[in-house]
């Protein structure tokens, strides 16, 4: 049976957050509005099951009231690790809501419109496949050039961007690096997109040779006829994801218009 918390917890007069040290030396562990005393009760008892030694405090955020969980500074420690081994219980780890907290740029590949006669003559998902392979391969020079210049002492790129062309030679798309929250969203007939995320580092060798990768692997799947999907990084984190609308024919049964002629 879970613990009562003390009734008369210890106020605050500024806002504290996750991570913040009290006076009294202990670090907020949680913070939880008004409203969610139930879960305030379940993680200060799982927590003293754990062997923790959970404390309460109060504060208030943006003007409303709410209820901190406290934890011994050499205690911390052990509460990520639970949180890395059971997360649906006692939350994410601080990597983990950093990690979800980023604001990232984007490298992205934009085909707006597949309708040329390469993608009739060749294949949709052949062409789109072809292209994001190309893709993939500059961006991998990208990050050759990226590695000699920096073993140089040459400051690394901040932009990006090279136009994409179908096996005739029109452009019909490019790769560029887009701002957090400018990805294309008017994605039209056969459309195709594909984007990574930028590390907080920014553009190097290490972040293009990634982006190449999942490019690649992004061209796999299309090849195989898959129209979207996630590109996770190697330590199992979203990295980006591909999408191929579907090319939409004009149907041959449409109504005449009224002056055109009947046969």
């Amino acid at each position: 049976m879970t613990k009562a918390v003390s009734k008369e917890p210890a106020t605050n007069d500024k806002a504290f957050g996750v991570g913040d040290r009290l006076e009294d030396g202990r670090e907020v562990v949680y913070v939880l509005p008004n409203g969610h005393r139930d879960s305030f009760e379940r993680l200060h008892g799982w927590l003293r099951h754990e062997g923790l030694m959970p404390g309460h405090a109060s504060t208030t955020v943006e003007g409303w009231y709410a209820d901190l969980i406290t934890l011994p500074a050499e205690q911390v420690p052990m509460l990520h690790s639970l949180q890395r081994s059971n997360p649906a219980r006692y939350g994410n780890a601080p990597e983990v809501t950093a990690r979800l907290n980023e604001k990232n740029d984007y490298i992205a590949l934009h085909i707006p419109l597949t309708s040329s006669a390469a993608f009739v003559d060749t294949g949709h998902k052949v062409e789109t496949a072809r292209i994001l392979g190309v893709a993939a391969n500059k961006l991998g020079e990208y990050a050759r050039a990226s590695e000699i210049g920096m073993a140089r002492g040459v400051e690394q790129p901040a932009a990006l961007s090279f136009e994409l062309t179908d096996i005739n030679g029109n452009v019909v798309g490019s790769v560029s690096k887009v701002l957090h929250g400018g990805l294309p969203k008017d994605n039209g007939n056969g459309s195709v997109l594909v984007f990574v995320e930028i590390p907080a580092d920014g553009l190097n060798a290490k972040s293009l040779s990634a982006a190449s990768a999942h490019f690649r692997l992004a061209a796999e799947h299309v090849e195989k006829g898959q129209s979207a999907g996630l590109l996770i990084s190697a330590d199992g984190h979203f990295a980006g994801r591909f999408l191929v609308e579907p090319q939409r024919r004009p149907t041959l049964d449409a109504p005449l218009s009224s002056d055109t002629p009947e046969p």
